[in-house]
């Protein structure tokens, strides 16, 4: 009898020690890990902002907004940013989802902003704006009442954005370094930086490349209508669809005259306002149309690779992660294509149309469309 008691007493033992160390690690004390996951953001125009998986599609992020974003917002260490055309910030922290800063601030025009390490940068009416992280506005560049029509781009510790008809360089400080109007109609692309070089499109029908020293013109190339596609600027080629129905590849050393010097041209079945993106591994370039279709073209032919039939016309500008291309469409879905075979990864249904763009969160990097000023090419 001494020696059952004996074992109960310690199963008793045991069993008290089991629960306790269960129960240690069960803690709500314990905080959840908190992990970035790998993430394509994109906004709707139902004022929304999503987050779907990059691999699988699934969605992981819902948010309402308050006023317009139809371009791409920008991620500084482990926050995404966005500012609306009503003027309401917005800030993520990308690890918990929890907001890290919200309020009311200048309007933005809704487009693609920048940013470096500590502040972001965003076009409104006639001004650029720099405010930091805590959402203070460090300063505003006026200008001179041109109309903000695109995003802004950082490159070569400078700041470049087209207002009405003109291209303006401005330093980190917010002051002006140059201003260049040389004929230009009015720009409604992103002014993309190459080297010692910036190219971009007008509503005049032309594609140009200017110095980024002084804006002085290096050269010209004339389509059939509007050019809305900013370009990709990549190999020694500047690449831009227009509202003529074509996509044109310019070389970035002049022609004769100063005229821009055509590589290849091809012919499409409606306007193509995409920006194209690039795959590099195969030299593909990737760009949507309003002919409903996502073309692959050889960077260097011309040729056709394949083409994607979406549900609706493409506005959006591709982001190209690896070998996969996200795009949004007027279909309501959001597309991920694998670039070498044309072949569909998955898409899922957004419910709504969108025009954005997608910056896609690969955890250590960032990848923008080729309509942001913060995208490599």
């Amino acid at each position: 009898m001494f020696q059952k008691k004996i074992g109960l007493l310690f199963l008793l033992f045991f069993c008290t020690l089991a629960f306790v160390a269960c129960k240690k690690e069960m803690s709500p004390d314990d905080p959840l890990p908190e992990e970035r996951e790998r993430t394509v953001f994109i906004t709707t125009n139902s004022n929304r902002l999503y987050g779907y998986n990059a691999e699988t599609g699934r969605k992981t992020w819902e948010e309402q907004l308050s006023g317009d974003f139809t371009g791409s917002p920008v991620i500084m260490e482990d926050t995404l940013y966005l500012v609306t055309t009503s003027g309401n910030l917005y800030a993520w922290n990308l690890r918990n989802q929890l907001p890290t800063v919200t309020g009311v601030i200048n309007a933005s025009n809704g487009l693609s902003m920048a940013s470096t390490d500590t502040f972001f940068y965003f076009m409104g009416g006639d001004r650029l704006y720099c405010y930091n992280y805590r959402a203070d506005l460090i300063w505003s560049y006026n200008g001179n009442n041109g109309a903000s029509l695109t995003g802004v781009t950082f490159a070569n510790n400078r700041l470049y954005a087209g207002f009405g008809n003109s291209v303006h360089c401005i330093d980190l400080n917010g002051n002006n370094v140059w201003v260049a109007n040389s004929g230009f109609g009015p720009i409604a692309t992103t002014v993309k930086a190459n080297g010692d070089a910036l190219f971009f499109g007008d509503d005049d029908n032309n594609m140009y490349a200017v110095d980024s020293g002084n804006g002085n013109v290096r050269w010209d190339y004339t389509t059939l209508a509007q050019v809305k596609s900013s370009p990709l600027v990549y190999g020694g080629m500047s690449i831009s669809g227009s509202d003529d129905n074509n996509i044109y590849c310019v070389d970035m050393i002049p022609g004769t005259g100063g005229q821009g010097l055509l590589r290849w041209s091809l012919p499409t079945q409606e306007r193509v306002r995409s920006s194209p993106a690039i795959h590099v591994p195969t030299n593909t370039v990737l760009v949507g149309c309003h002919d409903y279709n996502l073309y692959a073209i050889d960077h260097v032919s011309g040729q056709v690779k394949w083409k994607y039939p979406a549900g609706g016309l493409i506005l959006s500008s591709p982001t190209v992660v690896g070998d996969n291309a996200y795009f949004s469409c007027f279909d309501n879905f959001m597309y991920c294509i694998n670039v070498r075979s044309g072949n569909l990864v998955w898409k899922t249904n957004m419910n709504y149309t969108s025009e954005s763009s997608p910056i896609v969160d690969n955890v250590t990097d960032e990848f923008y469309s080729g309509a942001s000023g913060m995208s490599e090419f």
